[in-house]
């Protein structure tokens, strides 16, 4: 949000240095905010002291603020954008808020450690319980499983997961336990705040409910 002060929109509202001739101004980052056919106009900055929001339009309806006699003749302006009687009003009012403190910077972000990989130490899988069941790894390993992600812009993403199964050449036998489906949360559960179903990847296998069991897999009470 600095850049937006620095050399973006709001270029021209950089606060003043902290003292005479102390050369670069003071740190400030700040967003500006135009609504349609320009009937309100925001700009909302902020130090490491003080953050300030200034909002210019009518307060009784939305009133395109275009070739405003007054603003016209006195700045040639014929729309009002952010970027302009907002951000002019943010900058006169900060610097006299600002008159007498120091000037402050954020600290510099630690530059990222190049790594090959960044594995999750404690990777989870979400379940859709009522759909989905799940069965707690005894030994062997997990038949492979492929995921797939439906995405359309405006609606919910939908992910389906299904497990391929070779009967001619089934994969190295795997023995898992099922766990008991009264353990997981019912199906009709709407409170917001019960926790996410998420099982360990690794210690559990989600699978089907409707699916059988491939030859490979074999259950233990």
């Amino acid at each position: 949000m600095k850049g937006v002060i620095q050399f973006g929109t709001a270029r021209r509202t950089a606060l003043e240095p902290a003292a005479p001739l102390a050369g670069q101004s003071r740190p400030a980052g700040g967003k500006t905010g135009t609504q349609d056919d320009n009937t309100n106009a925001w700009f909302v900055g902020y130090t490491k002291q003080l953050t300030t929001a200034v909002w210019v339009g009518d307060p009784k309806a939305y009133t395109p603020m275009i070739k405003i006699p007054e603003f016209v003749k006195k700045d040639g302006i014929t729309r009002v954008q952010g970027s302009m009687y907002p951000a002019r009003i943010w900058k006169q009012y900060m610097e006299a808020a600002h008159e007498g403190l120091p000037s402050l910077d954020w600290d510099v972000a630690p530059l990222p450690v190049a790594t090959q990989t960044r594995p999750d130490p404690n990777p989870m899988r979400i379940y859709l319980p009522g759909t989905e069941c799940l069965a707690q790894v005894v030994s062997g390993t997990v038949p492979s499983t492929t995921t797939t992600t439906n995405f359309k812009p405006g609606r919910a993403t939908t992910t389906t997961t299904t497990t391929p199964i070779d009967l001619l050449n089934p994969p190295n036998t795997v023995v898992v336990r099922v766990v008991d489906p009264g353990t997981t949360i019912a199906p009709t559960d709407t409170n917001p705040f019960s926790p996410v179903n998420t099982v360990a990847l690794g210690d559990y296998w989600v699978y089907e409910c409707a699916q059988p069991f491939s030859p490979a897999v074999q259950t233990v009470p």
